[in-house]
């Protein structure tokens, strides 16, 4: 005997759509095709620029108002451990450099100071 079970319908609906939905990747021609790309009210969306290294995060308001607003696409470098010793190392050397000069009377507290943070500069990029 066959019987008819409401709920086998929908339970599988919405795993069906998920799997039909076609994803994309939104390209804008720089500000004023960000100003010009429609949402509607409520919602966002992000915006890849055509030309530059630039993503475009738009949002509307329940009114429809639209704010666009833009971020910079910088490529991810992974922290190391070992250039976080390096880091570490070269500002211990600089300490010690510094300890050096006032144990023997000599102030070169500024040139160090500069040094040490061209060091800890160069170490973060």
């Amino acid at each position: 005997m066959d019987y008819y079970n409401p709920y086998m319908s929908q339970t599988f609906q919405p795993y069906a759509s998920q799997m039909l939905q076609r994803q994309r990747i939104v390209q804008v021609n720089g500000r004023q095709g960000a100003d010009t790309y429609q949402i509607g009210p409520d919602s966002q969306a992000l915006l890849l620029d055509t030309h530059d290294p630039i993503v475009w995060l738009i949002q509307t308001d329940g009114a429809g108002y639209k704010t666009v607003t833009a971020y910079d696409i910088v490529e991810h470098k992974e922290v190391t451990q070992n250039s976080v010793i390096q880091n570490l190392e070269a500002r211990i050397n600089s300490l010690e450099e510094r300890m050096e000069g006032i144990k023997n009377g000599k102030s070169n507290f500024t040139e160090t100071q500069s040094e040490a943070t061209a060091n800890t500069r160069n170490t973060k990029k």
